[in-house]
This record gives structure tokens, C-alpha cells and sequence, in this order.
């Protein structure tokens, strides 16, 4: 499945910096697999944490002091999850920025075929997990919501439909009564 993961700063206005990079800091306990390098900091030049996969370079993430004013990457492609070892340091990882900041951070998959976003994943932080959903499918909530309303919108044609029908049925009864009964006075008399 080609394509990759993009971790973005979604709503700026919901990130905090202290307990963002807390939970960088305790990422530390985290036990990296052997062809993982984790490097941290340095803070005052605006680096947080870095991952990066020696065997695939282009999977990295960088987590920056301040995502507002230094890029946050994030170049994972799909197969990351196929790697259990790597998957598995990564994404406590994951969940621990986002928790820091709930509704601060997005993490979600772009098919590369058809540069769709497929799934979203955001932190829930009543299940204290990421909850993923998808792009473009609407919930249930708005499916029923865009049923009623295409519902309502058919019922509003078809009542005008009847309005216009009955004035056209009142407007050929007046023209009925304007003509005059039985041909009129020019009628041919026998």
C-alpha cells in the first residue's frame, strides 16, 4: 500500500509546550529496538527527539521544542506497521505527544496513489488511546443528519410540485369559465 503517514499540529490553539515536551523527556524509559537511533535535543536549537530507522532512512520522525515555529516530519510510509519492533517503540511514542496535548495533534495516512487522506487518527482522551477515523466517510451521526435532510428536501419539492400543479389546475378552471358555454354567440344556428 503506497503512501505515508503524516503527524501534524492540527489546532495550534491546543498545544502547551511544558507537557509536550514532558512527555518527550519521558520517552527516555522507552526501549528502542537495535536498528532504531533515538537522539534528543539539543532543546535550544529547537530539536526535541528524533527517530530515525537505519535500514529505511526515509522513515523518521522529528519532534521539535516548539511544532508552532519549527517543522514537525514525519516520513513513515504504511510498512512501519508491518515491522512489530519498530511499530511498537513508535507509536507509545505517538501516543504520548498526543496525550500532552489533547486535540492538538493529528496523525493520519495519505494514499500516495490518489493523494486521499484515508484515516485520521486524533486522542481521545476518554479512552486514553487514538481513536482513528475516515476522511471523507461521513459518521453516523452525519449520515443520518444528511438523510434527513435530503428527506426534507424531496418532501419540499414534491410539495411545490402540488402547489404549482394545483394552480395550474385553478388557473385552466378560470380559463374554463371565461370561455363562454356552448360555443357562444357565434355558434351556428339550426
Amino acid at each position: 500500500m503506497p503512501g505515508k503517514f503524516k503527524f501534524t499540529l492540527a489546532n495550534a490553539d491546543k498545544f502547551n509546550q511544558e507537557p509536550y515536551l514532558a512527555a518527550i523527556h519521558g520517552t527516555r524509559k522507552l526501549k528502542p529496538p537495535s536498528d532504531v537511533y533515538v537522539g534528543y535535543g539539543p532543546e535550544d536549537m529547537g530539536s526535541a527527539m528524533m527517530i530515525r530507522v537505519q535500514s529505511r532512512q526515509e522513515w523518521n520522525l522529528v519532534l521539535p521544542t516548539d511544532p508552532q515555529k519549527y517543522t514537525l516530519e514525519c516520513g513513515f510510509t504504511y510498512g512501519i506497521t508491518s515491522r512489530k519492533a519498530i511499530w511498537e517503540y513508535v507509536k507509545p511514542v505517538l501516543l504520548a505527544v498526543c496525550a500532552s496535548c489533547p486535540y492538538a495533534f493529528e496523525l493520519y495516512w495519505e494514499d500516495a496513489d490518489g493523494g486521499d487522506v484515508v484515516e485520521v487518527g486524533r486522542f481521545d482522551p476518554i479512552t486514553k488511546s487514538i481513536l482513528v477515523s475516515h476522511r471523507g466517510v461521513p459518521s453516523a451521526a452525519e449520515f443520518e443528519q444528511e438523510a434527513a435532510a435530503q428527506a426534507k428536501a424531496h418532501q419540499q419539492k414534491q410539495q411545490q410540485a402540488a402547489h404549482q400543479h394545483q394552480q395550474q389546475q385553478q388557473q385552466h378552471h378560470m380559463q374554463a369559465m371565461q370561455q363562454p358555454a356552448h360555443g357562444g354567440p357565434h355558434a351556428s344556428r339550426r
